[in-house]
């Protein structure tokens, strides 16, 4: 944690932010004595309950998981979680074709997704748990290649008991499906007979979550990867607040200190922890091939390979966000073969990242597969698995952010933009304007908790500085 001088500046933090960590500073205060202790109106509601007091007022399920997709000093300085309205995506999300969705108190189940293992090393008939998270993903297939990771105790996630078979593939295939969710596959149940035939044949289950909010799928990539959960990994998002000064071409905003960039940009805060290929690599002194096929260098966080200072280059091959199914498919199917993929008894991880319908994803199962077990002499485990829902359904009001920030802007009335960024679940402050014009970053937080949908309601539930999630244990 931070020293305590720099979390109270008021320039940067705000008189409500301000005293609420020096009240917090106070000998671990329990939660009644904090609450009372709120003076001068900063706390800006009645404190007699948790319920009213920021972050405190979300039900438990999903603070714990806004907790865990938070990484102190990296994510949006301003957090908000929606209500019956929803907003979808944000600035690095404008041309996406399925934008996330922000954290929403009515949209429980949308990090629920599909999570199947079958193949070489996977015992059929297993049963994975409802409940799985996915940063129990790397664990399992660490299991499966009889891989032993280093510092366990720095993940959150397990390997799924039973199902390695104690056969060791030449080669794994990861697939993972972009913006898609259990609730959006049960509406097509004919549409994905592929993917229900892997379950079938080894082990699976509807029934997996992400583990955080918000659904950034670089949040969620990196997850898998890992091992670990945004609060462990430290990749909340899209974007990320840069520690020192960033020259970087991909930065929100020029200038000194603390820029807003994109995630594994090479001014980009590295991943706190090594991910499954990163160990692979370092395990096995460089002789696996390891890969990914993605639509975005975001992707990167299905593989990871910056851990490791004197790690080797992992092959890439991003197409861009406009490629189809189709076009990643027959980039896969090329990488597998050139790359030379399972062409050895060293075990290779081959990471997919595709977006689009559930119909197409899943009919591209079949040639990914056949192409995989063709350069691996018929010895590869397959992971299939999605980032979570982006698709609210038809009788969802949906606010696009770009409408968020334009009443924002509005509202606040400064002279200069006040918002560095907006992304799914909150918003990064242009610090050096707030400061230079003497506004505390409470009027961003107070416009935003005073929005209103069309029909009147809060569009925002609940609206906090990122660093009251830290005291959320006292709720």
């Amino acid at each position: 944690m931070r020293p305590l001088a720099r979390l109270i500046k008021p320039g940067r933090l705000g008189r409500r932010r301000a005293a609420f960590f020096a009240v917090a500073a106070m000998i671990g205060l329990p939660a009644g004595a904090l609450r009372v202790m709120c003076v001068g109106n900063v706390c800006e509601v009645q404190a007699q309950t948790s319920s009213h007091t920021p972050f405190c007022s979300l039900p438990e399920e999903v603070r714990d998981l806004v907790e865990s997709g938070s990484y102190e000093g990296r994510g949006p300085d301003i957090v908000a979680v929606t209500g019956s309205t929803l907003i979808s995506g944000g600035d690095p999300f404008r041309r996406a074709p399925s934008a996330p969705l922000w954290p929403s108190t009515t949209l429980p189940d949308s990090g629920r997704v599909p999570l199947a293992f079958a193949g070489t090393g996977v015992a059929q008939g297993t049963h994975v748990p409802d409940g799985t998270g996915l940063d129990d993903v790397s664990e399992t297939i660490a299991t499966i290649i009889d891989l032993r990771r280093p510092h366990p105790g720095v993940r959150s996630g397990e390997a799924v008991h039973g199902v390695a078979s104690g056969e060791v593939p030449r080669l794994v295939l990861e697939v993972v499906w972009k913006g898609v969710g259990s609730h959006e596959l049960e509406r097509q149940p004919e549409a994905w007979p592929r993917l229900e035939r892997l379950m079938d044949d080894g082990a699976g289950t509807m029934d997996a979550v992400v583990g955080s909010l918000p659904l950034d799928p670089a949040a969620t990539l990196a997850t898998i990867g890992t091992g670990g959960l945004p609060s462990r990994h430290g990749i909340t998002g899209t974007l990320l607040r840069e520690d020192g000064t960033s020259y970087d071409a991909d930065a929100v905003n020029d200038g000194s200190g603390g820029e807003v960039v994109r995630a594994w940009t090479k001014k980009a805060p590295k991943s706190v922890i090594a991910t499954l290929g990163d160990h692979l690599d370092e395990k096995r002194r460089q002789k696996p091939v390891i890969g990914l096929v993605g639509t975005d260098s975001l992707d990167r966080g299905l593989i990871g390979g910056t851990w490791y200072p004197d790690g080797d280059s992992d092959a890439l091959t991003i197409l861009g966000r406009g490629a189809s199914v189709q076009d990643g498919v027959e980039a896969a199917r090329l990488f597998l073969r050139e790359e030379g993929f399972g062409r050895d008894d060293t075990t290779d991880l081959a990471g997919i990242v595709l977006s689009g319908s559930t119909a197409q994803l899943d009919a591209a199962l079949s040639s990914l597969i056949q192409t995989a077990k063709k350069v691996s002499k018929n010895s590869v485990a397959v992971t299939v698995t999605a980032t979570g829902e982006s698709d609210p359904g038809d009788s969802a009001r949906v606010v696009e952010a770009d409408v968020v920030r334009e009443q924002l802007e509005r509202a606040v009335k400064a002279p200069e933009s006040v918002v560095d960024a907006l992304v799914p679940g909150g918003t990064y402050l242009n610090q050096r304007v707030l400061a230079r014009l003497k506004l505390p970053d409470d009027v961003v937080l107070g416009e935003l908790l005073r929005m209103r949908s069309e029909s009147g309601d809060r569009l925002i539930a609940d609206a906090f500085p990122a660093t009251a999630i830290t005291f959320g244990r006292y709720c």
